[in-house]
């Protein structure tokens, strides 16, 4: 059978008004009520100024401070937080960078911080190893310049809204036990 009852779906936007967007998707191409919260979200946002999209004036990637940033950055996952049903998901993929002095921002930090504050708690916390791709070659440049190690990874955290996630809410999200667990249960 089919896993989601819906396909998935990809809207371009500010992300500040997606507690605005998501409602009119809802109601012009699913004929659901405005009001149906979401199970699950998942973003990897812009990691501040390392990769610019030039995508208008609303464009996290092209604000100014990482102070500006940050501020519309929570801003964002608060009103993505908004749309989830209680004991719901989120997953958000990010890396901290460095700043035009070469210093570490944490964006792996600010971002747990900002869920903690939309009253989300982190559930899992996983590293995405990154292909390593030239890093080797620039991580030779740049300890030799300035003692600075290379990042190979990302962070995958998976934050739930609310304080506590059962066997039941993991049930009624879709979330299904391992073969091992399943033969266990059946055999007693």
């Amino acid at each position: 059978g089919k896993l989601l009852p819906y396909p998935p779906v990809w809207v371009c936007g500010d992300g500040e008004a997606i507690d605005q967007i998501v409602p009119e998707v809802l109601e012009r191409q699913f004929k659901l009520p405005r009001d149906t919260p979401a199970d699950f979200v998942c973003s990897c946002p812009p990691y501040f100024d390392l990769e610019t999209y030039d995508a208008g004036p609303n464009d996290l990637s092209m604000l100014p401070t990482y102070g500006e940033f940050l501020t519309k950055y929570r801003r964002i996952i608060a009103a993505t937080t908004s749309l989830l049903r209680p004991q719901s998901m989120a997953a958000f993929v990010v890396g901290n960078i460095r700043d035009k002095n070469g210093m570490v921002l944490s964006l792996h930090h600010d971002t747990v911080s900002a869920f903690a504050d939309a009253c989300c708690a982190m559930y899992n916390d996983a590293v995405l190893l990154t292909a390593l791709g030239t890093a080797p070659a620039r991580a030779s440049k740049t300890m030799s310049a300035a003692s600075k190690l290379v990042s190979t990874h990302q962070n995958v955290s998976i934050f739930v809204k609310g304080s506590t996630f059962t066997k039941e809410d993991a049930l009624r999200l879709g979330i299904r036990a391992n073969a091992d667990d399943l033969s266990q249960s059946q055999s007693q």
